[in-house]
């Protein structure tokens, strides 16, 4: 009995150590914006901008993509003080295929945490709806829909390094 043992403790420590993070493939999360560059197709650097920065993090690397059938334009964001990869930021291409998207999202990961606003800058008031996903995966996953009326609009994917 205490040979099986041994021999289940022993298979159990030659096993690969996996850590416990989800990614946005083909990255890692820590990457770094070259090792980014390198492993995502026509990725491309982008120059630091303090106004495009999210959640506190830089965005560095930009490359299209897609997300199941929409075409988007990911936006590879990186903590400053380590420049690694902690966040992606996916926008949907055609705005009007962001209710397909928002489905597609709910069919797939549930219902999340839906919050819809008005909200108002420089005097212009808006429409945002808010998904968050706490459990769908190791990540945080949030989904944002801003919108003025049929004029303007933005819907985007944030997948962030828990």
């Amino acid at each position: 009995m205490m040979r099986r043992w041994m021999l289940a403790a022993a298979a159990i420590a030659v096993l690969p150590f996996t850590p416990a993070l989800a990614d946005w493939a083909p990255t890692k999360w820590g990457m770094s914006p070259e090792q980014v560059i390198a492993a995502v197709p026509s990725a491309q650097p982008m120059p630091q901008n303090d106004e495009q920065n999210l959640r506190g993090r830089h965005a560095l690397v930009e490359a299209p993509g897609t997300v199941g059938s929409h075409a988007v334009t990911a936006r590879y964001y990186f903590v400053p003080d380590g420049r690694t990869l902690d966040l992606v930021n996916l926008t949907v291409n055609d705005r009007t295929s962001c209710a397909a998207f928002r489905d597609s999202l709910t069919q797939r990961h549930g219902a999340g945490e839906r919050t819809d606003e008005t909200r108002s800058r420089d005097g212009t008031n808006y429409e945002t709806t808010t998904i968050e996903w706490a459990n769908a995966r190791p990540d945080r996953l949030t989904y944002i829909d801003m919108h003025i009326g049929e004029r303007f609009g933005i819907c985007k994917l944030i997948v962030q390094k828990r």
